[in-house]
């Protein structure tokens, strides 16, 4: 991305959570951009701010065929992003062969710059492995989402070493100010003094802070290398660490209670079972459950910090502002009185 040229820029996914914020920050960096959605009926928000809305699908290719040689940059974010779905082949219809398409589209129409957004969950390392972006997956796929955005990336280097101007960011679990989906449903469900208990509390994931996404993104059009990959990690921590610091960031009660490891299987095959009828997502997934137990993915983000120039946000700040837009937007209770106790009793 060249410093002061507006540049046209499509983004996929602009409806998500991520893609959403990363075309705000363009539109307010006054970069001319369009979203490629599947029903622009539904993209108001999008059109409020000026941005195009391109009807199209990722599976449906004669949807996007013609249509992306004007953009200078195509940030590729759609996908399906869920641990459980009524249809699992939707997994490999949009994250793989849909992504397929739509580079191999964009390469063949001289699009200058693309970014793909792929996932941690695509690295596959070994139990007990730091990743890196050069980790050899180690063929364990805990989930259809995982195992498809790993096919999904296999797809985009192939097409990178035949010259497409693919550069690849791997973020983190999302979360942050304004997430509704997985992370921000388990962050609220705590903040209300809902949750049940802590599953797992010693597994080790890695999050990343929406802001550091979304700024990992722009950064790759900047400093990025063509076939290149870079991790985008806010910090790496355990459940446990995750809930305390939200806890005593929110002022309420550390989480005192954990879930054993057997009643979480077995509630868990329970919902599989009752969602196969019902076509409801159950409330613990296999697919989560089996990364917890694997006891998720460390992963070094120092290429990122190193190559793209990136400085993340400290974790207790990413909470804090997280837990004060909840807070702002009465999704979560106020703050406790400076009288209360927090750490008196658990959830």
């Amino acid at each position: 991305m060249l410093s002061g040229v507006t540049m046209n820029v499509l983004v996929t996914g602009a409806t998500g959570y991520i893609g959403g914020q990363l075309t705000k920050e363009l539109v307010r960096r006054n970069e001319s951009v369009d979203a490629f959605v599947r029903r622009p009926q539904t993209a108001d928000e999008l059109g409020k701010m000026g941005v195009g809305l391109i009807k199209g699908d990722l599976t449906d290719p004669a949807s996007f065929q013609g249509k992306l040689g004007k953009y200078d940059i195509i940030y590729h974010l759609a996908n399906v992003y869920d641990f459980w779905v009524p249809d699992r082949t939707s997994y490999y219809k949009v994250n793989v062969k849909g992504t397929r398409d739509l580079l191999h589209e964009a390469h063949k129409a001289g699009v200058g710059q693309i970014i793909y957004a792929s996932t941690v969950e695509a690295i596959g390392p070994r139990k007990g492995e730091l990743a890196t972006e050069e980790t050899v997956h180690c063929g364990y796929y805990p989930s259809d989402y995982s195992k498809s955005k790993y096919l999904g990336l296999c797809e985009v280097q192939r097409l990178a070493s035949e010259g497409a101007p693919v550069i690849t960011v791997m973020p983190g679990g999302v979360f942050g100010p304004e997430d509704h989906k997985i992370y921000g449903q388990y962050m609220l469900t705590f903040l209300n003094g809902k949750a049940p208990g802590m599953i797992y509390p010693d597994s080790v994931g890695c999050l990343c802070y929406i802001k550091d996404a979304v700024e990992g993104h722009i950064l790759a059009t900047k400093n990025g290398k063509v076939g290149e990959k870079y991790i985008l990690m806010t910090s790496g921590c355990t459940a446990r660490e995750l809930y305390d610091t939200i806890a005593d960031v929110a002022g309420i009660p550390r989480m005192k209670r954990v879930v054993p490891p057997a009643v979480v299987g077995m509630v868990s095959y329970y919902q599989a079972a009752q969602a196969s009828l019902t076509k409801r997502p159950p409330q613990i997934p296999r697919g989560l459950v089996n990364i917890m137990k694997r006891g998720g993915v460390m992963v070094d983000n120092s290429k990122s910090i190193r190559e793209l120039g990136i400085k993340y946000t400290p974790m207790e700040q990413a909470i804090r502002e997280t837990v004060e837009w909840y807070r702002a937007n009465r999704l979560a209770p106020p703050a406790p009185s400076p009288d209360s106790k927090p750490n008196g009793q658990g959830h």
